[in-house]
């Protein structure tokens, strides 16, 4: 699993987001605002041993990875249905979990959900989220047009 996050110049110094997790931090250098996203990151998903890795590329689109993918996923759900002021039980109703502890589990990254499931949490969970199948890499200097896409995108969502 991956998330898109962005690293751009602010001002004097460099800032750099997931919206996805509502991490948004900032730092002197470009090194310095990945390094600081990283440890939100790792703080945003709170597991023991988790690790985080900001894939830096040359432009503003990053993607994060996590040595743990389902951890990172379960921090994914836990900010977003926190964002909401949803309870545990009301986000297992939603998804159509059998009990609110197989969507604890989830949250606490202890069940790795399959591809379906993970995109039936997300629908109810944050419908305006997307599961994106795309390049490892990201976007790519030879794509304009898809670089643009993602910014309209990122703009309207």
């Amino acid at each position: 699993m991956m998330l898109h996050g962005r690293i751009f110049k602010d001002g004097p110094g460099w800032a750099a987001h997931c919206d996805a997790l509502g991490a948004f931090t900032q730092g002197r250098t470009r090194k310095d605002a990945i390094a600081m996203l990283v440890e939100l990151v790792e703080l945003k998903v709170g597991q023991h041993g988790f690790r985080a890795k900001v894939d830096d590329g040359e432009g503003e689109d990053v993607l994060i990875t996590g040595s743990n993918p389902a951890q990172l996923f379960g921090g994914l759900l836990r900010y977003q249905r926190e964002r909401r002021d949803m309870s545990i039980a009301d986000a297992a109703e939603r998804i159509g979990a059998s009990s609110r502890s197989i969507y604890a589990r989830m949250e606490r990254g202890e069940h790795s959900p399959r591809l379906d499931t993970m995109q039936a949490a997300i629908a109810a969970i944050a419908p305006g989220l997307a599961i994106i199948v795309g390049d490892r890499k990201g976007p790519r200097k030879a794509e304009p047009t898809r670089v643009a896409e993602l910014r309209r995108a990122r703009r309207r969502g």
